[in-house]
């Protein structure tokens, strides 16, 4: 579930907060004017990454030789991290999410001790 809701993921990327809660101000001499709004009131969605290395060493006949094979993963679930909301009130995009972070990343290293 990606909100309390209970939106689909597309919804709530589309539409992260309630838009409608904020207006401009309206008016002459108003414009610019800061409103009653607290200041952070909107937070992210936040990054959750799984990493994992494994790694193995194999004796080779010659003595004080190894063989070292490690792989690296990064983001292992390939869960989307997604970026923070538009904030800015005269954007089209206010209120959506329009970026992510990387995704999987798997590295594999090959390494010989003499």
């Amino acid at each position: 579930m990606w909100s309390a809701s209970g939106s689909s993921r597309g919804e709530t990327i589309a539409r992260y907060f309630g838009t409608t809660a904020f207006t401009r101000n309206a008016g002459p001499g108003k414009e610019g004017q800061f409103g009653n709004a607290g200041r952070n009131i909107i937070t992210g969605t936040g990054d959750v990454v799984t990493t994992l290395a494994v790694q193995k060493r194999f004796p080779m006949w010659a003595e004080g030789h190894t063989v070292e094979l490690r792989g690296e993963f990064y983001d292992l679930l390939n869960r989307p991290n997604f970026g923070n909301p538009n904030g800015n009130l005269r954007s089209p995009a206010f209120g959506r999410i329009t970026g992510a972070g990387g995704s999987r990343v798997v590295q594999v290293a090959l390494r010989y001790d003499f």
